[in-house]
């Protein structure tokens, strides 16, 4: 079975030698498949019965990372049932290998829970996209990210530009960064967290917003090393690998280097709204004059 799909400009085939089910929000994203896919993902089901040698365990997560022979991978546990449940290897930097156990072949198989065992974040890097924890609203074809790890009020946010400006969500929970035609680009992919809102768009980045709960409404431009370490506090990586944390300081450059990045300390109304309107309308002055 193959599937393809385009997730923030990057094409992405799925090759399995089983079916695989369309829950969640992947059709959103399918495409025709005439294209070149730039990343290729093999899939597969065998009985997965131990790491691989040298494996090194994340102590704070249900994944571990191990070298064998030369080739790194991935490993995803079931914490539970103390059992391996996929393995992603790394085959080259567009092609990867991803073995399901097949007693969670009937699970996994399925591409709500697939994509969250393809190391989209670490995937992506290697063409210059930076996921983001980040609210993705629609501004009038501009995007507004309000950035920020859970509980931070994005998504209160977000769902503020709907109501008082008619503001779309493209994403609620995630969404990609990068850099074309001396541009920052949001893109959408098809994991959306509780919000449930995920549509394929790839726009402009106008603002990205770091809310902070307060009793006022008060936005202020970050200096470029307070915006680098907002930035990078929000991304999404594998610290494990340092070849990614030196492409998404890279990639925190360029967007830093592009768009405004401010704090939002808010409350949860119209006024935080009113608060980010009056910022982009005197930013967007400033560059007219």
């Amino acid at each position: 079975m193959i599937l393809d799909f385009k997730f923030a400009g990057v094409y992405v085939r799925i090759d399995s030698d089983t079916d695989i089910k369309q829950s969640g929000h992947s059709p959103v994203f399918l495409c025709e498949s005439n294209v070149r896919a730039d990343i290729v993902y093999k899939i597969k089901t065998a009985k997965l019965e131990s790491i691989p040698e040298k494996g090194v365990k994340n102590p704070d997560s249900s994944y571990s990372y191990a070298d064998y022979r030369g080739i790194y991978h991935k490993i995803f546990f079931d914490i539970a049932k103390n059992k391996l449940y996929a393995d992603l290897s790394y085959d080259s930097s567009d092609s990867y290998t991803l073995t399901i156990d097949e007693g969670y072949k009937d699970t996994i198989l399925d591409m709500y829970y697939l994509v969250r065992v393809m190391d989209l974040p670490g995937a992506f890097l290697k063409f210059g996209r930076l996921m983001l924890h980040a609210s993705y609203c629609d501004i009038g074809g501009e995007a507004l990210l309000f950035s920020g790890l859970s509980g931070a009020g994005k998504s209160t946010q977000a769902d503020l530009w709907e109501k008082y400006e008619n503001a779309v969500t493209v994403n609620g929970d995630k969404c990609f960064v990068y850099l074309k035609d001396g541009q920052v680009y949001a893109g959408s992919l098809p994991v959306a967290g509780t919000s449930g809102k995920c549509l394929d768009r790839d726009l402009p980045v106008k603002l990205i917003a770091f809310p902070i709960k307060a009793k006022e409404n008060k936005i202020t431009k970050l200096r470029a090393v307070d915006a680098m370490a907002s930035l990078m506090k929000c991304a999404v990586f594998d610290t494990f690998r340092r070849e990614n944390q030196n492409t998404a300081l890279g990639l925190c450059v360029d967007v830093v280097s592009h768009v405004p990045l401010c704090s939002l300390k808010c409350l949860p109304g119209e006024g935080a709204v009113n608060a980010v309107k009056s910022f982009i309308d005197s930013t967007s002055k400033a560059d007219i004059k």
